[in-house]
């Protein structure tokens, strides 16, 4: 059995790379990196705008600043534009109606697969969210059907690359589905799991709220008896877990 202290070596060297984990489909969602592009920029670092604002100086000629007019938009290419988000929101918010009001099995299932797969942008994860998409997802959770828990905790993992739904998917109480599902999940949907607990626990108030529920014992399991992933992804979050003291004693 591979030991926890080898696996917690490999887990601090891909850290030290940014990766997470090799996605089992092409274009999943694998970097850790991603998870900060919807961070705020330091209020110190170079805008756009800035940039134009800059003053070019020369000591002999002390030009003035360099000013740019700003580029006028026509109002067809904006209603254009406005038209395709309102559009694309519809069909979301369609999409979560189906998930939650459907009786066909097969609506549910096509509905969940596709917003597993417009989740994987960064753009729509907060689209997503606001359409009211992680409650009926984290309620799938439980779901007898295997493809369709599988859809619905990869579809909430690409989610919580976002720290805005890293904070819903909390408040949806979704500690205690993702550890049924590293119970009773398909190994890909056990690996995911593993990996949005990981994600969740990115967010120092939410390490001891998710090991006081009882994920350590879940984890520890799939460190034991999952798939090569699925050790790994057990490890990094038993890892990060761990850097809170609280969780040391569990």
């Amino acid at each position: 059995m591979v030991s926890y202290t080898d696996l917690e070596q490999e887990i601090v060297e891909d850290i030290n790379q940014k990766q997470l984990h090799n996605p089992s489909e092409p274009g999943e969602i694998n970097e850790i990196g991603v998870m900060a592009k919807d961070q705020v920029i330091p209020a110190s670092a170079t805008t756009g705008s800035q940039q134009r604002e800059r003053k070019s100086y020369n000591p002999k000629t002390r030009l003035q600043p360099i000013q740019f007019s700003p580029m006028i938009v026509p109002l067809s290419t904006r209603d254009d534009q406005n038209g395709v988000a309102a559009r694309f929101e519809a069909h979301v918010k369609e999409l979560v109606d189906n998930v939650k009001l459907s009786t066909s099995l097969e609506t549910v299932k096509e509905a969940i697969s596709e917003l597993r797969i417009l989740a994987k942008d960064l753009d729509n994860q907060i689209i997503i969210a606001s359409c009211g998409a992680i409650g009926p997802l984290v309620n799938l959770l439980r779901s007898s059907h295997m493809n369709t828990q599988e859809n619905a905790v990869t579809a909430i993992l690409n989610l919580s690359i976002s720290n805005n739904n890293k904070v819903n998917i909390m408040k949806a109480k979704s500690i205690e589905p993702l550890i049924h599902v590293l119970q009773t999940g398909t190994p890909e949907a056990q690996e995911n799991a593993a990996a949005t607990l990981y994600s969740l626990s990115v967010f120092e108030e939410n390490k001891i709220r998710i090991g006081n529920l009882g994920v350590i014992d879940a984890l520890v399991e799939l460190l034991g008896n999952g798939t090569p992933r699925g050790r790994k992804d057990a490890a990094t979050a038993l890892f990060y877990l761990s850097t809170h003291t609280d969780n040391r004693h569990l």
